[in-house]
């Protein structure tokens, strides 16, 4: 786990419009981007197989074809699979209190540091066709989060791959994982991105949402925020236009 310095904030508290609570207006425009965001994603892997489907008949005797067909349908169908299992995970019923889970998993102690090098090992072959360089960093002797492990890693995993799309080709992350107030621990995320501008922030968490100039945010930070507030926990972005965007979360620690 390789280390970093880590950029200390001028406060230790966010600007509130970053925070996970959603501004009055966000239903306003909220189906239509999920209706609009869905169409497109499932379009998209859909138009490839009916491509493929469509010269299968003629030709079906090319074992390089059918290698192709093989491999891209295969690839379309698992992207509408999992979009539709993030739309499931988004959909299903969640415990405020975050005490049971749909999937039967107990809460247990959660090593965030090795959580997150797990993350980033999932992430490996995206992040480094991307050119995406990454560090991970945590405070000595921390204790361990109370979650269920399966679901912080899906948020997490998530949260990366939003911070790596927002830093750009060869972008730099910053991950560090520290003590927070009042028994937390706190997770930061930053990137070096062009960051969001101000009034895209408030709505970072509707699904689908436009930041403008072909930059969405899908399903990833809306997903995530269910997760982490299932885990007795809460997530904040802040934002610097020019300089990137920081995402915390921060969790239960284990007393």
């Amino acid at each position: 786990m390789s280390t970093s310095t880590w950029p200390q904030p001028a406060s230790r508290e966010l600007p509130r419009a970053a925070f996970d609570d959603p501004p009055d207006d966000a239903g306003s425009f909220g189906l239509t981007s999920l209706a609009a965001g869905l169409a497109h994603d499932i379009r998209n892997p859909l138009t490839s197989i009916k491509a493929f489907v469509s010269v299968l008949r003629a030709r079906k005797d090319q074992p390089d074809f059918l290698e192709r067909f093989e491999r891209n349908v295969g690839q379309g169908i698992a992207r509408i699979e999992a979009l539709l299992d993030d739309l499931a995970g988004l959909a299903g019923p969640a415990d405020p209190a975050g005490l049971d889970d749909p999937a039967g998993e107990s809460l247990v102690a959660v090593a965030l540091p090795d959580l997150l090098s797990c993350c980033f090992d999932e992430l490996g072959e995206e992040l480094a066709v991307r050119g995406i360089i990454h560090n991970l960093s945590a405070e000595e002797d921390l204790p361990s989060a109370r979650g269920h492990a399966a679901g912080l890693r899906k948020a997490f995993v998530s949260l990366l791959r939003f911070s790596s799309q927002a830093a750009g080709p060869g972008g730099t992350l910053t991950v560090r994982v520290a003590r927070g107030d009042a028994g937390t621990l706190d997770t930061c995320i930053v990137d070096n991105g062009p960051g969001i501008a101000a009034e895209h922030l408030p709505y970072v968490f509707e699904p689908y949402f436009s930041m403008g100039k072909g930059r969405g945010v899908g399903l990833s930070l809306a997903l995530a925020r269910k997760i982490i507030r299932e885990n007795n926990g809460r997530i904040e972005v802040a934002n610097s236009p020019g300089q990137g965007i920081t995402i915390r979360v921060r969790l239960p620690a284990e007393p």
